[in-house]
Parts: C-alpha cells; structure tokens; sequence
C-alpha cells in the first residue's frame, strides 16, 4: 500500500508583520494560555523602544494583538504531480493567535507549502477524520471541553464521494469518500479490504473503460466526484493459489523472546512455524485446533494462527479467552508476529460463494474484533512501553488503514499508544464514595519528626499508599515464564522486582530499627510499636506490607532475644502469635490465602503467593503438547492467576498522603543480615544471662 506523506510541524503563528524591535514587550500568563503583545505596522526612522515611539506623538494606528498558543499539525498532503516518488516538505515553526478561525490556519498552510489546490477543498482534522468546521475559533479547540483536544490536528483533502463495484458483479455498487489527491492505489487497497479481495497485487482501477494509473493521483487523472470506478482482476493467469496448509508443523518450545526483541530490536525468534497468512491456515481440524469435550468448546490446544482467528471470531467471541490470549502470548510469540497476524486478519477474504451482503456483515464484525484486540493489547501489554518500533507500527497501522475504514475507532487505540510515549496526558481521576480520614498528626510535632513519632495506624496507612503504588505498577506480562527469577528475563520484571526489593528492605528496617536500642525497655516498645502497625495493616487487607513486617518481627536476630520479648504487653504478644499463626506456610499458606479470599475491599496480597503458583504452573507441563499444538489449558490457568492479581489493583486506597512520614519510609537505614546477628549477640549474648543495657 502506498504511505501517506506525512509532514510534522509545532505550531502556527497568524499574526501581521512585526518589528523586532518591539516584539515580545510583555509577556503574561493565563491559565495554560500565553498572552503577547506585540506592535505592528511600526514606521521608520530611528525608533529603538516604544518609549521613544510615544515620545514622537506619531498618529500612526498601532495594532495590538494578544493570546497566541502553540499548535500540532500533520500536514498529510500529496504534491500535485504525484508520481510516486517522495516529495519532502519541510515546516518551520510558528503561532496560532486568539483571533484565527480555522479557515485561516488552512490558508496560512497552503499558502507556506504553495500547495497546488484550492485551499477551500482542504480541511483541519482530528485523527479519527472528524473535521474542523472552517468557521470554528481556533480558541474554541483550544478549550479542554473539545473532544481531541491536546493531540495533533491533520490537514489534508477533503474527501469526496465516488461509486464503486466489482467488475464481476453489477450489484456491487456502493458509494465511499476518499481523498481525490492520494494515489489511486490507496483507493484500490481500500475497495480490496471492502470487497475481501485475496491478493490485492492482482486488482486494478477502472474509470470510463481505461485502467488507471495506480501511482497517480484521481484528480490528475481527471475522475470527478460521484462517478464510477471499477475494480478489476488485471490478469487471471497471474493470480497466485491459496498456500496449502500444513498437516504437520514443527515447533520449537521455548521460553520468552529476549528482552532485545522486546525492546524493538530487529532480532526475532521463530517459536512456531506456522507462518502462512491466517486465511491460508483452513478451518478447524485435529491437526490445528482441539477442543475439550464438555458442555461448551474449550480451546486445549492450537496453531498460534487458530488462536487468533479464535479471539476475532465472528460466532464464539469470548472476552475471557481474549485476555486469556493477550495476557500470556508472549509464552510462545513476539509482539511483532502477533501484530502481523492481526493485520492479516483484519484484511478479511471472502469466502467463495458468500453474498456481498453476508460478506459485509463478516468483514466488519471480524474488522471490529481486530480493534478490539489491538485496543485490550495496548491496554495490557507491558512490552509497549518500551518498543517504539511496535507503537510506529500500529500507528501506522491506524493512520493508514483505519483511518479510512473505521475513523470512529481510532481515537481511543492511538491516544493509549501516545499516552505511553507521554505525548497525551490521559485523565484518570479516582473518586471515592466515602470521605477521606483525617491524617492522624502528631500533636505536639517537633522541629524534627520521626517515624514513631506518628499515630500507629498512620504509620499504616502511609505504608500502604506506597506500596500500593508499587504493587499497581506491576503489568500482567511481567508475570509470565517466572521472569522475576531468570537473568534472560529479568528486565522485563522490574515493577515486581522493585516490590519485592522494597518488601525485603522493609523486614530488614524492623530487625534494624529494634536493635539500633540499647536499652531493653526501648527495644521492647519499638517491638510493640511494629505489632500495632502490623494489626492496622491487616484490618486494611495490606498482606503484602504485613509479611514483610511479620518476617522482620521474625527475623533470626530478633526472634532469639526472649528477654526482649518478655518486657511485651500480654494482648500486643497474643496479637503477634495470632498474626503469626495466619502467616505460617503450613499447606502452602493455607490460613493466609483464606484472609486474602475475603478481602473484598481495597487489598495489596502477598505476592510471594501469586509467584510461587504461577512458578508451580509454569513448571508442571510444557508450552506444547505433544501433537505440537500450543498448550492453551496450561495459560489458561496461568490468566486466571495473573487476573486475580491484577483486578486487586482497580480498588486504590482513599487515605491522605503525609509527605514528611513518607519521606521517612521511603528512605531509612537499615543492616544486612550478618550485621543484624552480630548488634543482636551484643545485645543479649548467648552465654550471658545477664542484658546489655
């Protein structure tokens, strides 16, 4: 398919000749608006301030104009003898000011870029092809109300209506909009996606009996609005057959792609070998899809190219499957492949002896779930953030294909993907149904606060909200091939990595925290600060945080001082060995992972839980069956894990954040292990009975 020219600039500036000498006189901001003022129409002579100006009483009419902002454009154009080859426009960098209406904007580009059309057949549009209306005030997008705002506005041709058909078929006809400045073999691709034409290479255009020239433009070919063009099979001789699917695929079972490949390298794996196009896969049979024999079809095993056709399926679409598959694809293919067996699948084929009606309706159901695909993807998918490669493909993909079929779709799926490179802040404001508690503050706060010198429970809470933004940065991606564990993998894990690291600082800050008072009295009371702690970060279902302290509690260096731990108040003791209790591993965490299922409310688990069981899964069987299928029962499993973790992260914490308590749990001393047993040995030797104050 031919590729728009697209050509970026930052901003317009529509404003009358100035003198230099008195640009930029004052500057003052309003809101996210700058206000300029600046003079135009400045006479001559030896004029160097505009204090010196005034002084000459001069009549002359001073112009003044304020409020300017900088503006995005896209201007996707096609030079007017376009042959095919690239013509490259470059733009130089201006303002939009208070007054200009689009109409202007649209002038000043054709004007700056000596565009060869009317300016009038020219428009201002948002990426999903929705146009500006030319009397609009540029301000009036400017306003944050205005569907869009913030991203990008496109200028190109308005599009106009021609008829279309099939050679082959007289009730084929239907009407489209296409731009008459694009190369005709833009519209060409475009009527092969609609008709489900196989192999668009073999296709032409015919307009009045003359085939058209598919590097040139409609309109230099003279074509008119509202006529006629046929779509052609050039020559039935050269039109290639359907691949025969394979009755046996050889596959290699392998782990995740390498971090490299992730990242947008070119380097690339071939997990399976079933890289014929998806409408050359066949339908359904023992050797690429196998179900399981219950009450409803349940996918055990399949060719990675039935897995797609299954999460776009026209008849059995089941969004659980859908995330099943995005989720943990990964296992078994790139992103690049998944990308390219999308796009296969979004340029339906049309079956023989299907109707045009019947066709229309598969085309845009199938169409439709490509989308949906593509948007739940970018919404999961941790490897985005890092592979530029990946978001240039899909925007592409948007820009150049569903643009035109599907304009409406594209808004969403293109701000997630800039959303992710920064360029488009994304509002997301949590509200809560009740209201927030008030921060329990010291009452008599010192010049120099301390931990402890806060309320228990806002020690908690504190806490909490930190890890809790830690724990909701984790992707569901990260948590496949137990990647926080393997070297290859490991920098694909880094949101549970840096979880885990702040869990182990944290059990290692409440053994150093104990042992840093010589005093027994003064270790007691910092032991019984840490139970109260525990107990409030218990009530709110923070079990991730509570472990890490429990095992601080714990911890071999304090576990052995007896003398220490006979100074505790009976009920805060008998609260430890309770919380204690629910902690022990016994039958894999048996009391523990009961507490988690009832915690219906804001929640943090313990993730060593989720690790430990979807290690277990990922060991168990193979990524393939022995028939070579893809084990699809074994991710499946492995989604289920990975949802219930990562729905826990949709209920936030409605507490109020302390900025100086957090700074102090976020940065904290803290000893390694050998240095821990040796402070405790010095606290209460083991062939001393008697206690170092």
């Amino acid at each position: 398919m031919q590729m728009d020219f697209i050509f970026t600039f930052y901003s317009v500036l529509i404003i009358f000749p100035s003198s230099p000498i008195f640009h930029d006189i004052h500057v003052d901001v309003h809101s996210r608006k700058a206000v300029q003022s600046y003079i135009t129409d400045i006479p001559s002579g030896d004029v160097e301030t505009l204090t010196e100006y005034q002084a000459q009483a001069l009549e002359d009419v001073i112009e003044v104009h304020s409020k300017y902002c900088p503006m995005k454009f896209e201007l996707r154009v096609y030079p007017h003898d376009h042959d095919g080859d690239n013509h490259m426009v470059y733009a130089t960098p201006v303002l939009v000011s208070q007054d200009s209406f689009v109409s202007d904007v649209i002038d000043l580009l054709c004007n700056s870029y000596s565009l060869e059309y009317d300016p009038r057949l020219y428009g201002l549009f948002l990426h999903d092809d929705q146009q500006l209306p030319s009397g609009m005030s540029m301000w009036d997008y400017l306003d944050d109300s205005f569907p869009g705002y913030q991203d990008t506005l496109v200028l190109h041709m308005i599009h106009k209506p021609i008829i279309v058909s099939l050679e082959t078929e007289a009730d084929s006809i239907a009407t489209i909009s296409v731009d008459f400045s694009q190369p005709s073999v833009v519209v060409k691709e475009i009527l092969c996606r609609r008709y489900g034409c196989r192999y668009h290479n073999q296709y032409g255009l015919k307009y009045e009996g003359l085939m058209l020239n598919l590097q040139k433009s409609l309109h230099n070919q003279g074509v008119l609005e509202e006529e006629r063009i046929l779509l052609v099979v050039m020559d039935d001789s050269d039109i290639l057959p359907a691949f025969p699917m394979k009755d046996l695929l050889t596959r290699k079972d392998s782990a995740f792609a390498s971090m490299e490949c992730e990242a947008g390298s070119t380097e690339s794996f071939a997990l399976v070998e079933d890289d014929c196009n998806i409408w050359d896969e066949g339908p359904d049979s023992e050797h690429n899809i196998r179900f399981k024999k219950t009450n409803e079809l349940v996918v055990v095993g399949a060719t990675f190219n039935k897995l797609v056709e299954r999460i776009t399926s026209v008849t059995d679409h089941d969004i659980e499957f859908v995330k099943a598959f995005l989720l943990t694809y990964q296992s078994y293919a790139t992103p690049d492949k998944l990308l390219r067996k999308l796009v296969e699948r979004y340029n339906v084929v049309r079956p023989s002896g299907t109707s045009l009606e019947e066709f229309s309706q598969m085309r845009q159901t199938i169409q439709a779930r490509v989308i949906n695909a593509l948007r739940l993807w970018v919404e999961y998918g941790v490897e985005f953030k890092y592979n530029v490669t990946l978001q240039d493909n899909i925007l592409h993909f948007i820009s150049s294909v569903l643009v035109l079929d599907h304009p409406r779709f594209c808004r969403p799926l293109r701000t997630n993907i800039l959303s992710i490179r920064g360029l488009i802040q994304k509002r997301n404001v949590r509200r809560f149904r009740d209201p927030m508690p008030p921060a329990k503050l010291p009452a008599n706060p010192g010049s120099v606060l301390s931990v402890f010198d806060f309320d228990p429970e806002e020690i908690a809470r504190q806490l909490t909200l930190i890890d809790f933004s830690l724990f909701a940065k984790i992707k569901p991606a990260e948590l496949l091939n137990q990647a926080w564990q393997k070297p290859k993998y490991r920098a694909r894990a880094q949101n549970i990595l840096q979880l885990v690291d702040r869990m182990n600082n944290l059990t290692l800050w409440v053994a150093s925290t104990i042992l840093f008072q010589k005093d027994i009295k003064q270790r007691a009371k910092r032991i019984q600060g840490f139970i109260q702690i525990c107990n409030h970060l218990h009530l709110m279902n923070n079990f991730c945080t509570l472990m890490a302290l429990l095992n601080g509690l714990a911890h071999h260096s304090i576990n052995r001082l007896t003398k220490t731990f006979g100074k505790l108040d009976r009920v805060l003791h008998k609260r430890l060995n309770e919380l204690q209790e629910m902690a022990r591993p016994d039958d894999n965490f048996k009391l523990l992972r009961e507490h988690l299922k009832k915690a219906s409310n804001s929640c943090i688990p313990y993730l060593q839980l989720y690790m430990s069981d979807l290690a277990f899964l990922d060991n168990c069987s193979p990524n393939f069956h022995k028939d070579n299928l893809i084990n699809f029962s074994k991710f499946r499993l492995i989604y289920h894990q990975i949802r219930d973790l990562i729905l826990r992260q949709d209920k936030s914490y409605n507490f109020e954040e302390v900025p100086a308590l957090q700074e102090s749990l976020l940065k904290f001393a803290f000893l390694d292990d050998d240095t821990l047993y040796e402070v405790s040995l010095q606290r209460e030797p083991r062939d001393d009975k008697k206690v170092i104050p």
